[in-house]
């Protein structure tokens, strides 16, 4: 297989990847695959979306090697690069482990979530359904996000006293 069509192939299968992890953007975007989800923030999802990063990772490597450091390449080098910093970039974060302590006051769940009527598109009955499906799933998001916290206060990870007193009011 051409390094080009390879390194597509990739990039196709991160972005599906990132799309399945985050329906909500997928949906905000126009990617419909996923109307009827919301993200699964459990430990097991985390653990199993960042084992997929590292897989990228290794995927990729043999095609950074084959593309070499010719920039004039095309856009598959644009690609390969633009990939590997991603995943690297997310990879390092894990450190933090934000599941443990992010809250956000501008656009945390509490926020995002009744957005979600603004953006997602109801055109039929069947996406009537999806969305119906999706809001049935807010009560798992929002225990796995309480459940997540809690571990993190255990654990010492916590978010600023006034990010937390933002979201609270």
């Amino acid at each position: 297989i051409p390094v080009a069509q390879e390194v597509a192939i990739l990039a196709s299968d991160f972005w599906n990847a990132q799309m399945f992890a985050s329906p909500t953007w997928a949906t905000f975007i126009g990617d419909r695959r996923f109307d009827s989800e919301l993200p699964d923030i459990s430990p097991q999802a985390i653990s199993a979306y960042q084992q997929k990063i590292r897989d990228f990772h290794e995927r990729l490597q043999p095609l950074l090697s084959r593309l070499g450091d010719n920039k004039w390449a095309g856009e598959e080098w644009v690609t390969a690069k633009f990939l590997d910093v991603k995943l690297k970039d997310t990879l390092a974060l894990r450190v933090c482990r934000g599941e443990l302590w992010e809250i956000d006051q501008l656009s945390g769940y509490q926020v995002s979530m009744p957005e979600l009527a603004s953006y997602q598109r109801i055109d039929s009955l069947k996406a009537a359904s999806y969305y119906v499906t999706r809001l049935s799933k807010l009560g798992t998001l929002y225990q796995q996000l309480i459940d997540n916290l809690r571990r993190g206060l255990a654990e010492k990870y916590l978010a600023p006293r006034v990010v937390v007193e933002r979201v609270i009011r």
